[in-house]
């Protein structure tokens, strides 16, 4: 009799543990699966469009978990906040170094993934901006503007605020030439002042060196007058190893009192610039009109490169007062000592300047020509080889006539001779 309550007793034991085991289980599935719904499964089980969630300078989590419950990206603010706690000391220590700055994220997204992107610094949203060598101030406003990184209306506003460029060590009436050509890499949130600033000292750094502080002295300049300097050299050429040799121009041309007569100046300074100088243009009053104005401009015309501001410092040493473009494609220029040099140069430009245009205009005109053929599905090999010779034949008389109108009135031999040359020149 006490074996068998011994017995009941065991079974009891066995049954109770069992019953105690099972219920475990069922818990421990039921916890399991109230955490993967609570922490893994996001607010949409669907695709849903990455947005950029902006994280402000001292916003703690709880804050964040709020916002991103406002904004429709998590199913409760407590999911991001208890699976922190979960995580212990280590993530509770990150979050309080959290980096301010916009993270992208989504409502199909857990709040384990949600998390673990918010620890990383790496996530957050960048700002690629690049300053173009030549480009304005006014480039720059639409460029930051179509950026989003902040409004234009922003960005203008603090270029054009002169208490605060003093802060900065400019005292000129502009920002202008200040802005040193590179790609800069900003973050939100951030203001027009923080993206200037940067920029301004990060171009002084290259600027101001020891070397250059040294050259100002020996010239006689100023920064401003040599940052002036290197923005007119930007904009007449794109060809680097001509850069000291229009250097040498300007120098030449100060030292002799001659008006610079630079286009460029002259551009700047007309606010409706329609693409075309005009000698309208050339003779308008502005403070910026070299043509009728001695000496630099008041400021710079641009944004110059560190390698036209190294022109500037450093010209060439020549004789030369005058260049032109050479018209072809190498965009160089022809540089001349005396007036008589630089109109031979001028007339050879512009020589080169009509014989591409009757080219473009007849290459043209040919295309269309084919086209139309195409058109037809002209088919005779043989027959429309020899009209494209003909063709070919009167398009450079056209040419001809085009670049010299009065060829038809000289003597034949000259007349032959004149139209060979240029003939020549087209072959």
């Amino acid at each position: 009799m006490q074996k068998k309550s011994k017995f009941r007793a065991f079974v009891t034991f066995i049954g109770l543990n069992f019953i105690f085991f099972a219920c475990f289980l069922v818990g421990m599935s039921l916890v399991f699966g109230t955490f993967n719904s609570f922490f893994k499964k996001p607010l949409v089980s669907g695709s849903a469009p990455e947005e950029n969630f902006l994280v402000m300078p001292g916003d703690n989590l709880q804050k964040i978990a709020y916002n991103m419950y406002n904004e429709g990206l998590i199913k409760s603010p407590r999911s991001l906040l208890w699976l922190a706690i979960l995580k212990g000391d280590k993530v509770k220590k990150q979050l309080e170094r959290l980096q301010p700055g916009e993270y992208k994220v989504s409502a199909n997204m857990s709040a384990v993934k949600i998390l673990k992107i918010l620890l990383d610094p790496n996530n957050v949203v960048k700002y690629s901006i690049t300053i173009i060598p030549g480009e304005t101030v006014s480039d720059l406003i639409k460029k930051i503007g179509d950026s989003r990184l902040i409004s234009r209306d922003e960005f203008a506003i603090g270029t054009n605020d002169l208490v605060f460029l003093q802060t900065l060590g400019i005292f000129t009436k502009s920002l202008e030439g200040y802005l040193l050509p590179d790609t800069y890499i900003f973050t939100k949130p951030t203001s027009a002042k923080e993206i200037i600033a940067r920029i301004v000292k990060e171009g002084k750094a290259k600027f101001g060196t020891d070397e250059f502080n040294q050259r100002l002295i020996k010239l006689n300049m100023s920064f401003d007058q040599v940052l002036t300097m290197a923005s007119i050299i930007e904009k007449e050429t794109g060809v680097p190893e001509e850069r000291p040799l229009v250097s040498s121009v300007l120098y030449n041309r100060l030292r002799l009192k001659m008006p610079l007569q630079s286009d460029p100046t002259v551009i700047y300074g007309v606010p409706d610039f329609k693409g075309v100088l005009t000698r309208e243009d050339l003779k308008r009053p502005t403070s910026y009109n070299t043509y009728i104005n001695k000496g630099l401009p008041p400021t710079p015309i641009c944004n110059p490169s560190l390698e036209s501001f190294k022109a500037a410092l450093f010209p060439a040493e020549t004789n030369y007062l005058y260049f032109v473009a050479k018209g072809d494609n190498s965009r160089s220029h022809v540089f001349s000592t005396t007036y008589a040099e630089h109109l031979k140069a001028v007339k050879e430009y512009r020589k080169s300047q009509a014989l591409n245009e009757a080219i473009a205009e007849i290459e043209a005109e040919e295309k269309k020509k084919q086209q139309r053929l195409d058109l037809k599905s002209y088919t005779a090999p043989q027959k429309k080889e020899t009209k494209k010779a003909s063709s070919s034949s009167r398009s450079n008389r056209k040419v001809i006539s085009h670049i010299d109108p009065d060829l038809k009135d000289e003597a034949p031999s000259l007349k032959d001779k004149r139209r060979d040359t240029l003939r020549s020149i087209l072959d």
